[in-house]
């Protein structure tokens, strides 16, 4: 079932959103750059634009519990933002 998300614009982020990460600012991208990013790479099934100018991402998600899960294909997201992030 996808997960729809609507993603701020850098002009309504507070300074109270900054993330700590080992990476450096110039290597870590945020994460509405990031699957922006993806989107335009087409490297995510199902990771799309449902209103680009509304910020609305769809993002696939497959609940792990359900039958038939693979963590390569069905948290492929999640696991490229967790490498993106070392964590």
């Amino acid at each position: 079932m996808p997960v729809l998300m609507s993603t701020p614009s850098p002009k309504r982020l507070g300074s109270h959103s900054r993330i700590m990460s080992s990476c450096s600012p110039a290597e870590r991208l945020r994460l509405r750059p990031w699957l922006e990013k993806k989107i335009e790479e087409e490297s995510i099934p199902g990771l799309e634009w449902i209103d680009e100018n509304a910020r609305i991402v769809k993002i696939p998600w497959k609940h792990a519990a359900r039958h038939g899960w693979q963590r390569d294909k069905d948290a492929s997201l999640f696991k490229e933002w967790a490498i993106h992030t070392s964590k």
